[in-house]
């Protein structure tokens, strides 16, 4: 007997945990697609849109905006400037390399998202490099606990267990 307990709760721990994963979701910018050069004094507004209805609550949320030097003909020191919603401002650098090298600048946005957008304005701060795009990735819990098919198979191949062994207990 005290096997098929044993078998019972491993089954049911396997089930609550499958039950209980978080989700994520992706996002990108309209501009996937196209480089843009920018240069000192370029601005450009970025907006990522979103649906958040079927979210739970949010764990966190990343922006990752993709940039690279502009083909190693900059000084090395260019500089981006990504003014989030609250109006805070993050410098970021982009290195200098001999060939195009795309490299991801994340940040945490897990505050600023409320109203199905996620608005920021990126410039240059100093020298020049290009944006390719920005991708908003968003991990949050599910909404209801409701159990998958294959924890509920798992569950209750763990009953048939207990059951098996109960009655094989009884027949001796």
């Amino acid at each position: 007997m005290k096997y098929a307990v044993r078998g019972f709760c491993l089954t049911a721990a396997l089930a609550f945990a499958a039950s209980a994963s978080a989700e994520t979701l992706v996002y990108f910018a309209e501009d996937t697609d196209v480089s843009i050069l920018m240069a000192s004094p370029t601005e450009t507004g970025v907006m990522i849109s979103y649906d958040s209805s079927s979210w739970g609550p949010i764990t966190s949320a990343t922006l990752s905006v993709l940039l690279s030097d502009d083909q190693g003909r900059g000084d090395g020191n260019d500089r981006v400037s990504i003014t989030t919603v609250n109006g805070g401002s993050v410098d970021f650098q982009v290195a200098e390399g001999a060939r195009p090298s795309w490299q991801r600048a994340t940040f945490d946005v897990t505050n600023y998202l409320a109203d199905g957008a996620l608005n920021f304005f990126l410039a240059a701060a100093d020298g020049d490099f290009y944006y390719h795009n920005a991708r908003l990735t968003v991990n949050f819990a599910p909404l209801s606990p409701v159990p998958e098919a294959g924890s509920t198979v798992l569950l209750g191949s763990g009953l048939a267990l207990v059951g098996l062994l109960a009655r094989r207990r009884v027949a001796r």
